[in-house]
């Protein structure tokens, strides 16, 4: 049977290693357990490797493995292989997770969520509520804001960001889809804002706040003057990004 993990509380790496780099992944190798995180958060988490491989929490999540309701705030993600905040590689499934404000380097494929997606992520958003909506990505071959790559299955995503860009060609989503997409969703921006397959539906603030629900989403009326959405026990924060 996989191994089940728990965690019971927030865990704040800048209280850790002096701040400092973490040179590896959390979890190497392949994590083929179950991982809830109980709307738990993970904050302020360095990782950073000059040598080539994967990288990210989990360096890869296999297929029959799991990572859910999850919050991941200010994660800084470096390597020189696949990487991505939660995992470099997915195979498994990625459920009810929240990554506020990422920074991710690299050199091959990167998302916010994962480098390579072979398998589900379902219910996830990324969201940056600074000035200017910028989540920050650098170098890399396949850059999207969700994943490098999706080989799997995106559904019920939402992305509210600046989009990762490659020769002046925005992937708020993924740089390269050869799965599936349902319900995948992005804040419209200057450039990237109309239909495509390879990123998703795009949306102005204005426009989600006409929408009484889409699917997993649920509206709060905390925010004035656009509700927000939020998966159910994982409240994003109260600065929501506006665009044009």
């Amino acid at each position: 049977m996989p191994r089940e993990f728990i965690q019971e509380n927030d865990i704040d790496f800048s209280k850790y290693n002096g701040g400092n780099n973490i040179n590896t992944s959390l979890v190497t190798g392949e994590f083929n357990g179950s991982y809830n995180a109980q709307g738990r958060g993970i904050f302020s988490l360095k990782l950073k490797t000059d040598e080539i491989g994967k990288i990210g929490i989990f360096e890869s999540i296999g297929g029959k493995a799991s990572v859910s309701n999850l919050r991941v705030v200010s994660p800084s993600i470096s390597g020189n292989g696949d990487l991505g905040v939660i995992t470099a590689v997915n195979k498994g499934k990625i459920k009810g997770v929240v990554i506020e404000k990422p920074t991710l380097t690299g050199t091959a494929r990167m998302g916010s969520v994962c480098g390579y997606n072979k398998g589900d992520i379902v219910d996830v958003y990324t969201i940056d509520y600074g000035t200017n909506e910028e989540a920050s990505f650098s170098g890399g071959t396949e850059i999207g804001g969700i994943t490098g790559q999706n080989d799997g299955r995106l559904m019920r995503v939402l992305y509210i960001a600046k989009a990762p860009k490659i020769s002046n060609t925005d992937f708020p989503i993924t740089y390269f889809n050869k799965g599936k997409m349902e319900d995948v969703y992005f804040l419209s921006a200057s450039g990237y804002n109309e239909l495509h397959n390879n990123i998703g539906i795009a949306k102005t603030t204005s426009e989600f706040s006409g929408i009484d629900t889409i699917n997993w989403y649920e509206w709060s009326e905390a925010v004035s003057p656009y509700p927000y959405p939020f998966i159910t026990g994982i409240r994003p924060p109260q600065n929501f990004p506006v665009a044009n």
